[in-house]
């Protein structure tokens, strides 16, 4: 049998065994729909490929199967585990084996790949501290940007658009599938609250006097 011209790297090969493990028992079918439904579309011939090793996932496609399997990307990217007595080869790093617990520190900007000594001197704390500036940039919660919304003074529309694209870009949908009767009435509940007050608030504000003028 000859060689394959192009064959997966480490990583690669990591990417290609957490298909298999997420796939799990869902049918191939089944998964391309999910793929065609986020439009990012794969056959089932494409996926068997992809698990025999005979199909490169590109940055794209690694997006949508972590979408569609509902995980992180780096969920597909990584070891299944995060034990530090367990190492895997990994592309980027052709001299040694990485331990898995050291990849996802990496891979969440925590730590950096390599750190001099037993990485608990004042240089490997410098060090990390610059690695985490460069890897992570400063990421907001999902709840800043809820409570920064401010409605529109006496304008119910506007103030609804702009919450519903609010609610749309940070994911947050009206959906009750997984919820029970209860939990969907105090999310109601709780969110009429929130609506009343910010629009109380806009109310109060008060006018900029370009506003006036104009």
């Amino acid at each position: 049998m000859s060689e394959k011209k192009n064959p997966l790297g480490p990583t690669g090969e990591t990417v290609r065994r957490n298909v298999i493990r997420l796939r799990g028992g869902m049918q191939y079918k089944d998964l391309a729909e999910r793929l065609v439904n986020i439009g990012r579309p794969i056959p089932a011939l494409g996926l068997r490929r992809i698990e025999a090793g005979e199909r490169r996932v590109d940055a794209d496609d690694l997006v949508a199967l972590a979408v569609a399997f509902g995980v992180s990307p780096l969920t597909l990217l990584l070891p299944a585990d995060g034990a530090y007595e367990l190492a895997s080869p990994m592309t980027g790093v052709p001299d040694r084996e990485v331990a898995h617990n050291t990849q996802w520190l990496w891979a969440l900007g925590k730590e950096p790949l390599t750190l001099p000594g037993f990485g608990n001197s004042s240089y490997a704390h410098k060090e990390t501290r610059e690695f985490q500036v460069r890897a992570v940039p400063d990421v907001e919660p999902r709840s800043t940007a809820v409570t920064g919304w401010a409605a529109v003074p006496n304008d119910p529309a506007a103030s609804a658009k702009a919450l519903g694209r609010l609610m749309k870009t940070q994911g947050m949908e009206w959906s009750r599938d997984d919820m029970s009767d209860a939990d969907w009435a105090a999310l109601r509940a709780e969110t009429e609250k929130d609506w009343e007050e910010k629009e109380a608030l806009a109310k109060m504000r008060v006018p900029d006097p370009e506003d006036s003028a104009s």
